[in-house]
């Protein structure tokens, strides 16, 4: 009578002629199972090699191929990131538009474009693929110099240099001076009109249209009138840019009502205010000449001292002082402000002695020093141009708005003289 070989036996026996894999596969085909077997990963001496075995290796070989040739064929289609071109062509200056032309200039993740170090906004032309649009910061380049955009994505790097001028400006800069040219003959006295003709000379970078503001502290009227005598209503000055030293130079004449029934001695501040239109803070102050009831009128000085700017000392830890019609602010118990003043007109190689009339509201303080109290110092003009100098103020809480007065005189002609009375504010 036969025997019977079970399932365990029968994979006994396979296993002792083929790999377990193989052993197992055998046994689900004597089985009658359909479930495909598996390849095996590796064939030992005396495996029984199958056409569907081989079949499926095949198989897997294709795709293996078709995968590597997609591969390929991706390596080869994409792009390198290159620069081929600056537009627009010729000269570049700070603040024009940049389009950078080339390849591969758009990427997943974004592309990256520094000028000189500098990043800036990108954006992107018809095609992304091959236009970069940029705006060319604002570098110091002096008068002109070289600089490098760098440009940078996942398709790679490059760089291209190009010749960088300075930006053409927009706005007028430079320096307004404001002086006293002649005055009336005579004393002054109440009830009676008088004119004074200013100077206006203006060292600009660009033409400009400028506003005029006479005013008194007293209020008395004031206008702006012609040769004639012919009230302007909206003063204004057109001036061409003019370089230094000689800048572009202006009369005004200025009208004085003084009111009826004002007392002998009483005085009060003459000042013509000129402003340019679009840079307001391109202005210019006349230093402030006094009217006294009863005196003579103020004659010009041969020194004209004017305001350049305020700055804060300790920027960090004090409110920023500020310029408004022509009054200085600075923030009361913030410490010392740095005021710049300019005197133009002092002669070469002659002393001069500059002085601060002193504050009377002592809540105020005034010195040429930072750290100390200097309210005089002398000085010798090396050139015949115009000499900055620096006063320290500070104020109190409750310090009420006062002037700011500064004297210049040669040492040995008291009439080489110059005078400001720059008004001061404390918040």
């Amino acid at each position: 009578m036969a025997g019977t070989i079970n399932e365990n036996d029968m994979y006994t026996l396979l296993s002792q002629v083929f790999k377990p894999e193989v052993a197992n596969t055998l046994l689900q085909q004597l089985k009658g199972d359909t479930k495909p077997a598996p390849v095996v990963d590796r064939v030992m001496p005396g495996d029984l090699i199958t056409a569907d075995l081989m079949n499926r290796v095949l198989l897997a070989v294709a795709d293996l191929q078709k995968r590597v040739a997609a591969l390929e064929t991706s390596s080869v289609t994409a792009k390198k990131m290159k620069i081929t071109g600056l537009l627009p062509a010729g000269l570049r200056r700070v603040g024009d538009t940049l389009h950078i032309v080339g390849e591969g200039l758009n990427a997943p993740g974004g592309t990256n474009v520094m000028i000189d170090s500098v990043q800036v906004a990108v954006s992107y032309g018809i095609s992304a693929d091959t236009e970069l649009i940029v705006k060319i910061p604002n570098l110091t380049v002096g008068s002109g110099r070289s600089v490098t955009v760098f440009v940078s994505n996942l398709n790679g790097t490059d760089t291209m240099d190009f010749d960088l001028l300075p930006g053409v400006p927009t706005l007028p800069e430079g320096q307004l001076f404001v002086s006293l040219l002649a005055g009336p003959a005579g004393k002054l006295m109440a009830g009676s009109s008088y004119v004074f003709e200013y100077q206006v000379r203006a060292i600009v970078n660009l033409a400009e249209s400028y506003t005029l503001e006479a005013s008194t502290d007293a209020g008395w009227k004031t206008e702006i009138v012609t040769a004639a005598g012919q009230v302007i209503a909206a003063p204004k000055l057109e001036l061409p840019s003019a370089p230094a030293p000689d800048g572009a130079i202006v009369k005004v004449l200025i009208r004085v009502t003084i009111p009826l029934l004002i007392g002998i001695s009483t005085g009060t501040m003459l000042r013509l205010t000129v402003k340019a239109v679009r840079n307001p803070d391109l202005a210019g102050t006349s230093s402030g000449e006094e009217l006294i009831i009863g005196a003579t009128a103020p004659t010009p000085e041969p020194v004209t001292v004017g305001f350049e700017e305020i700055a804060a000392t300790d920027p960090a830890n004090q409110v920023l002082p500020t310029v408004l019609d022509g009054v200085v602010k600075i923030s009361a118990g913030a410490g010392k402000y740095r005021v710049a003043l300019n005197a133009k007109g002092c002669q070469q190689s002659v002393p001069y002695t500059r002085v601060i009339v002193p504050i009377t509201d002592a809540r105020w303080t005034a010195s040429f020093r930072r750290t100390s109290s200097m309210l005089s110092e002398s000085f010798t003009p090396l050139e015949a141009t115009m000499e900055t100098f620096y006063v320290f103020i500070s104020a109190e809480n409750g310090a009420p708005e006062t002037e700011l007065v500064v004297r210049i005189a040669a040492d040995g002609d008291a009439s080489d003289k110059g005078h400001i009375n720059q008004k001061i504010a404390a918040s």
